[in-house]
């Protein structure tokens, strides 16, 4: 059947009124009675009027004005611009290309109008422009560096132009030489607040898209990226100076700590392992008892909270199980892990426990001993360079269960892992592989 197709001028006029005049709950619904078949009988009257039928909760005759939209009508109770109206503009869309692709513009223009009249109404705008000129310094707070990354690309949305790729490389590029003449401790922590900024849109950008009919290409470009951050925070993280943060930048410190872990017990669907790395930087942290223990209580009271969310109660059994491998736990850790399994969680125990190899420093030996006294992957630094890369029996970083580098080298797409720590591979007995130990990103 042919298609109606108005002078581009008209057509953009009436998508002008739809993204100013009409509400994103209509705009959903008129794409809905578009989708479905229920916009029939388009016809130019006049040359300047559009009739058609909606059927909605009953069929609705729709006019729309050409010359003056204001004129326009719909038989429905509704008096201003209506859902019927907009599956109409819809319907006439299709001419020129898909009308999905002007649902998703509609969608982000409005919120990008949203955020811009809560900016308004709180008096963030003349904050916002005094923002501008507050270019991250040493002395600044790691939540100011982050408003200063925030305003830089504020209002960016993905489409096919603009993909996360493009995001990824011009935020390292337009942010990453700011803190290169910094002292060399707050230097990287600067490159650590970057990478999680990034990570934080990647995540903003999986969920504002999901209902896009680009939400596939973003779901997939949102991964690829991920793995890039993932595998950059695994290098990342042990060449943190953390003596020398917490000695003498303990705010900047307890501040990032307080972000890695907000975010990664939060327990939201994420294209991203946060917890690989809030696992990363606590490892960084066994010589600072008393802050673990601070951690581990304020675990233990969001996990006694009432009527937690399934993957957000997962989160938080794995954190917690996560600190009794450190300290030498792992019965307390398989307990844990049998817990999570047993009420649907996915676990964290890649490898069975009958399995776990303790050759090395006798039958007793803990996990955490295993790994410090030389079994972990990567120079010899023992502890400190314990990189939790595991999560739900999958290798977070692209790695491979009990298939690492014959010389141990320090690869962290490559290492095998055991109960989230890269070991090397003559460390562990020969397990081949397992449908849980599938070359692929944790989601």
């Amino acid at each position: 059947m042919l298609k109606l197709q108005i002078p581009k001028n008209r057509m953009k006029m009436l998508i002008g009124h739809l993204r100013d005049d009409v509400d994103l709950p209509e705009l959903e619904r008129g794409w809905e009675y578009f989708h479905k078949g229920q916009v029939t009988g388009i016809e130019l009257v006049h040359g300047v009027e559009i009739h058609a039928l909606v059927r909605g909760t009953k069929a609705y005759e729709v006019q729309l004005d050409l010359d003056d939209f204001a004129k326009s009508e719909c038989s429905c109770p509704i008096e201003e611009p209506c859902r019927h109206m907009a599956g109409v503009v819809f319907a006439l869309y299709a001419s020129f290309a898909r009308p999905e692709s002007l649902l998703q513009r509609l969608k982000q223009a409005k919120l990008v109008k949203s955020r811009q009249q809560q900016a308004r109404q709180a008096g963030a705008r003349s904050e916002k422009r005094q923002d501008r000129v507050d270019v991250p310094e040493p002395k600044m707070a790691p939540s100011a560096w982050h408003r200063y990354f925030d305003q830089q690309f504020y209002g960016f949305s993905l489409s096919q132009q603009h993909s996360i790729e493009l995001f990824y490389s011009t935020a390292k590029e337009k942010l990453g030489s700011l803190g290169e003449s910094w002292p060399e401790a707050l230097q990287k922590l600067y490159r650590l607040h970057l990478l999680l900024f990034v990570m934080r849109k990647i995540e903003q950008f999986y969920q504002d898209t999901k209902t896009s009919y680009l939400s596939y290409y973003i779901e997939t470009g949102c991964r690829t990226v991920g793995r890039q951050c993932m595998d950059e925070s695994l290098r990342l993280v042990p060449e943190l100076d953390v003596k020398t943060l917490m000695a003498k930048h303990p705010a900047h410190w307890k501040e990032t700590l307080a972000l890695v872990s907000d975010t990664a017990l939060s327990g939201k669907e994420s294209p991203l392992s946060w917890l690989t790395v809030y696992r990363s930087i606590w490892w960084r942290m066994t010589g600072r008892p008393d802050w673990m223990e601070e951690e581990r209580k304020r675990l233990k009271r969001m996990l006694d909270a009432q009527e937690l969310m399934p993957r957000r109660r997962d989160a938080l059994v794995m954190a917690e199980a996560h600190f009794e491998v450190i300290e030498g736990h792992d019965e307390e850790a398989r307990r844990l892990d049998g817990d999570a399994r047993q009420a649907g969680g996915a676990g964290f125990l890649p490898i069975p426990a009958p399995l776990l190899p303790r050759r090395r420093l006798g039958p007793d030996a803990s996990l955490a001993a295993l790994v410090a006294s030389g079994g972990a992957a990567g120079s010899g630094r023992g502890a400190a360079a314990v990189l939790p890369v595991l999560d739900g029996g999958r290798a977070a970083a692209g790695g491979r269960c009990g298939m690492g580098r014959r010389d141990g080298g320090p690869a962290p797409a490559d290492v095998p892992v055991l109960y989230g720590l890269p070991v090397k591979s003559e460390a562990i007995p020969r397990l081949g592989r397992s449908s849980a130990c599938e070359p692929r990103f944790a989601a």
